[in-house]
């Protein structure tokens, strides 16, 4: 909105922009497993157990999809929630949980596959020569 306000002893109009307070929306209640997320940061274990509940399956399956192990699977999976547990209050409550926790499964599903090279991409500096191979 704008305001012309007349300056009759100068003779001339100045228009001012005055803006009145917007009202800005409050933010969006917080979904089910954000409140859950956010009582589970404060150190309720139930809320937290909750969560594992409501998305065991989908990082179980992540895991196990990755490591093609069902007994590392759970191991991982397990292991993600607890590295997830540690990190609440790293969480974004206004983002989804889910890929949040299924990204934290990835990751150190995909950090133990790396640990899991195969003998043949692996160098032992102090090995035999090979018998053929140059001895240098």
């Amino acid at each position: 909105m704008v305001a012309a306000v007349a300056f009759a002893d100068l003779g001339f109009r100045v228009a001012w922009h005055v803006s009145r307070h917007e009202e800005r929306p409050l933010a969006p209640p917080l979904s089910p497993e954000a409140a859950l997320a956010r009582s589970a940061a404060r150190g309720e274990k139930q809320a937290f157990g909750r969560l594992v509940e409501m998305h065991k399956r989908a990082v179980y399956g992540l895991c196990l999809r990755l490591l093609s192990d069902p007994e590392e699977a759970q191991d991982a999976a397990e292991e993600a929630f607890a590295r997830a547990y540690a990190s609440l209050a790293a969480y974004d409550a206004a983002q989804p949980f889910a890929p949040w926790v299924l990204r934290i499964a990835r990751n150190h599903s995909l950090d133990l596959l790396r640990r899991r090279l195969p003998a043949r991409q692996k160098v032992e500096l102090d090995a035999d020569p090979v018998d053929g191979a140059p001895d240098h």
